[in-house]
This record gives C-alpha cells, sequence and structure tokens, in this order.
C-alpha cells in the first residue's frame, strides 16, 4: 500500500502517551486535528489524487475524533495507513482492523527494560499484545525501530521479534 502514491500524512494528535528518550511531542503536544478541519481538506486531497493516507502524531488514537476521520477518510476510496506508539492497539484493534490497510508499530526495545528505558513506559507487554490483536485481525502490520546508543545491539532480535 506505501508505494501508492500520492500519499499523504496527516497528524491527529500532538499529544503522545508514551515518553520516549528521542522525542519531546510528549513535552510539548497540546493539539488534535478536528474532524472539521478534515472535512475541510477533501477537496484538496480529491484533487490531488490521493490514494493513501499516513494518520500519525504524537500519538493519533489519542484524538478523540480518530475513528471519525479514519471513517471518512475511508469513504473517499483512501487507503489507511496508521502510524502508533501501540499502547492503545489491543484496546481499539476490532476498529483499526475494520478501517486501516496497514499498521506500523514504533517499538525500540526487544524486552520489558529495554522498551522501558527509551520509551519512558512499562508496556512492552501491553505494545506487543496489541501488535498480535491487529495482525490477527489481518492487517498488515510492521514494527518501525529508532535505532540508538541503547538498542543498536537488539537489531538481531528486532527480526526475530517481528
Amino acid at each position: 500500500m506505501h508505494n501508492r502514491l500520492p500519499l499523504v500524512t496527516i497528524y491527529l494528535s500532538e499529544r503522545c502517551n508514551s515518553r520516549c528518550v528521542t522525542c519531546d511531542y510528549w513535552r510539548h503536544g497540546v493539539k488534535d486535528l478536528s474532524l472539521q478541519t478534515v472535512e475541510r481538506m477533501l477537496p484538496s486531497l480529491a484533487e490531488l489524487q490521493t490514494r493513501a493516507m499516513l494518520l500519525s502524531g504524537g500519538e493519533p488514537l489519542l484524538n478523540p475524533e480518530w475513528r471519525e476521520i479514519a471513517t471518512l477518510v475511508k469513504n473517499q476510496g483512501i487507503d489507511l495507513w496508521l502510524l502508533t506508539s501501540g499502547l492503545s492497539l489491543a484496546k481499539h484493534a476490532r476498529d483499526i482492523a475494520s478501517l486501516f490497510q496497514s499498521v506500523t508499530v514504533s517499538l525500540d526495545g526487544t524486552s520489558a527494560e529495554s522498551y522501558a528505558a527509551i520509551r519512558g513506559v512499562n508496556a512492552f507487554n501491553k505494545v506487543c499484545e496489541g501488535v498480535r490483536a491487529v495482525a490477527e485481525n489481518g492487517i498488515a502490520t510492521s514494527l518501525r525501530v529508532t535505532l540508538q546508543r541503547a538498542n543498536f545491539r537488539e537489531l538481531p532480535r528486532f527480526v526475530s521479534l517481528a
């Protein structure tokens, strides 16, 4: 799906529920993109012949209107791709499966300890549960890793984990 152009990225939220050492969205983010704003974008998206849209953030699933926004965009014939921290994946797996063609999860550690050290929250098992839940619903699921001093030695384990 990612190779179908044009692809547009929108940031549904500046807020994030992770506390990553490599990012400061969680420190400063306060705004969410509104459904009304996305509705106003539709003519431009059509003019651009948009075929796919990445919903990102901060954490896009923190936006209280994420379902409505995703539904609106999908109803325009645009394929949806979600980039998420994965903290809410298990909770929303069915809704995500009904709306998105692809999900990418940021996962910067291969154990509870390394994940918590980098992501700032103790949620490794919760994220892995969410990845499994979405994948079991038939959605193409991938992992994204920000390599850094704290995790580069884990690279072979990321491959195994995926």
